[in-house]
C-alpha cells in the first residue's frame, strides 16, 4: 500500500467520523447526564476526525519538499 492509498484510506475514515459526529449532534439530550454524555463523545469524536486527518496530510505530504510537518507526529 502507497503512502497515497493510505491518505485516502484516512480521509475515507474522516468522512465516516464527520457522520457520526453529525448523527450525535441530532440526538436529544433531555437530562443532564445525557447532555454531558453526549458533550463528551463530540469531544472524543472530534479529537479522531482532527487526528486522521492529519495523519491523512502527513501521508499525502510526506515527500513533498518545505512542508512542515506536524510535531505530534515525528520521532
Amino acid at each position: 500500500m502507497t503512502l497515497t492509498q493510505l491518505s485516502a484510506s484516512y480521509r475515507h475514515e474522516e468522512e465516516v467520523l464527520r457522520c457520526r459526529i453529525r448523527q450525535v449532534r441530532e440526538l436529544s439530550a433531555p437530562t443532564r447526564q445525557e447532555a454531558v454524555v453526549k458533550r463528551e463523545r463530540l469531544r472524543i469524536l472530534k479529537a479522531m476526525r482532527r487526528d486522521v486527518r492529519d495523519v491523512a496530510v502527513l501521508c499525502e505530504r510526506y515527500y513533498d519538499r518545505g512542508h512542515r510537518r506536524n510535531c505530534r507526529y515525528s520521532i
